[in-house]
């Protein structure tokens, strides 16, 4: 069973490890470092501050390619603004 996760999750977790096996840390590199491209994609390009990035908001395709979803606590920056203000903290947990 994984640590910290209900049993529900832990039984997805448990069908991921049946269908792709332990993933070698070349192929966790690559997804992090899709990850991260992604977010200075969505930071220098599109100016949106995610305010949400954890396990469940990243998506993988069956290439194993990232995708960054859930985008509720969003913030778009201003043009000129470089850098949100984050008077109060909001998240999911």
């Amino acid at each position: 069973m994984h640590v910290g996760l209900t049993r529900h999750e832990s039984e997805v977790c448990a069908a991921e490890d049946e269908k792709y096996g332990v993933l070698h840390w070349p192929s966790r590199l690559r997804i992090l470092q899709g990850i991260c491209e992604g977010l200075l994609y969505l930071h220098e390009h599109c100016r949106i501050i995610h305010r949400d990035i954890d396990p469940s908001n990243i998506l993988l395709s069956d290439d194993l390619i990232p995708k960054i979803s859930d985008y509720g606590l969003a913030t778009l920056l201003d043009q000129g603004q470089s850098e949100g203000k984050a008077e109060s903290f909001e998240g999911t947990r």
